[in-house]
């Protein structure tokens, strides 16, 4: 049978803060509009479907009607709805990279109405977890395709990363291997498909998990949806991240452990996309 194809917490500048807030209003105006548009042109890939249903003969729990597609829709709408947020808001200029990371409670993405969260939906539901990030990023005339470049290339990933083990590109899907955590959390490995918008002012990255591999010993990843956004401002550029993910095997000790590692990891690659941003062109 054919799938159906269907078609963000921010920090403020507070005002006990000496540090400048950078006013995102007249650049990022139009970046949402252009996001807006992007998103009623992006499918959910009918892969994605199969895979979150894979959770049904893995558990052995039936999912209830069309809850796959349901649930797709839902965080495709808040992941776009996350950057808008984000977008429209000020953003603290000069202080660290703010990362937010939440697992989420049943019914987060909505729900057909007289529909509720119970059984099985809930229990994928609570082991979703959400990565939200922005950051003010100060650059020498380098572009949001650019920084995104920098961001996206598998190299940088690598370093900044740690667990990613290796990257590749497989039948035009961006394909990831990650090590486990002895004991605590196997190694994944999945494939994406990525989709990208920019101009001379925003550049933003579109990525959802369509393949979970590995077998034996790697937790299976059911969903995985990310949204990385670059929009050029005055001295610089802002950087919002959003990411909603769901694996095998994430009881609470794995919770813990993952969300302090996810924060870290988030931080590093910020700073260090940032220190390379700001650094002067070859010959300056």
């Amino acid at each position: 049978m054919t799938r159906p194809i269907i078609r963000i917490r921010v920090g403020l500048c507070l005002a006990a803060l000496t540090l400048a807030c950078v006013s995102t209003e007249a650049a990022t105006d139009d970046a949402v509009s252009r996001l807006a548009a992007w998103a009623d042109t992006l499918p959910v890939d009918p892969r994605v479907i199969v895979e979150i249903d894979r959770y049904e003969k893995d558990e052995d729990s039936p999912f209830g009607g069309a809850y796959a597609v349901s649930l797709a829709a839902g965080v495709r709408r808040l992941a776009f709805e996350s950057v808008r947020k984000a977008l429209e808001r000020p953003v603290e200029r000069g202080g660290e990279p703010l990362v937010e990371v939440a697992f989420m409670e049943p019914g987060f993405a909505g729900r057909p109405a007289g529909e509720t969260a119970s059984g099985p939906e809930a229990e994928f539901e609570k082991s979703v977890v959400r990565t939200e990030c922005i950051a003010f990023l100060e650059s020498r005339d380098i572009t949001p395709a650019e920084a995104l470049r920098i961001y996206a290339e598998p190299g940088f990933r690598m370093s900044t990363r740690s667990k990613i083990k290796r990257i590749w590109m497989e039948g035009g899907l961006d394909c990831v291997e990650t090590e486990g955590v002895r004991i605590v959390m196997s190694p994944t490995l999945y494939c994406s498909r990525v989709d990208e918008l920019h101009d001379s002012t925003m550049a933003s990255q579109h990525s959802q998990a369509v393949s979970s591999k590995g077998g034996d010993g790697y937790q299976a990843v059911y969903f995985k949806e990310s949204l990385k956004t670059f929009v050029k401002v005055p001295g610089g550029i802002v950087f919002h991240y959003i990411n909603f993910y769901r694996a095998s095997g994430l009881g609470g000790v794995q919770k813990r452990v993952g969300k302090g590692k996810i924060v870290e990891s988030e931080k590093r690659a910020v700073e260090e996309l940032g220190r390379r941003l700001s650094q002067p062109p070859p010959g300056d």
